[in-house]
């Protein structure tokens, strides 16, 4: 079912951990303080961005049939 996923959206790499990924941008998107959030989450505000702004795009358009 992954593939299947990856093949709809056009991604071509599966990011490890996409879930916390996932759930540390949304935490960043709603209070807008980043530091704390990764402070939350154990980890660093650098670690905390994906680096391909085209691959956040294609999984943030991810939806439920």
């Amino acid at each position: 079912m992954r593939r299947q996923i990856m093949a709809w959206a056009g991604v071509t790499r599966w990011q490890p951990d996409i879930c916390r990924h996932t759930c540390i941008s949304n935490l960043v998107e709603l209070r807008r303080k980043d530091a704390a959030v990764a402070r939350e989450c154990g980890t660093s505000e650098g670690v905390i961005y994906l680096r391909d702004p085209e691959e956040l795009l294609r999984w943030a358009g991810l939806r439920p049939q």
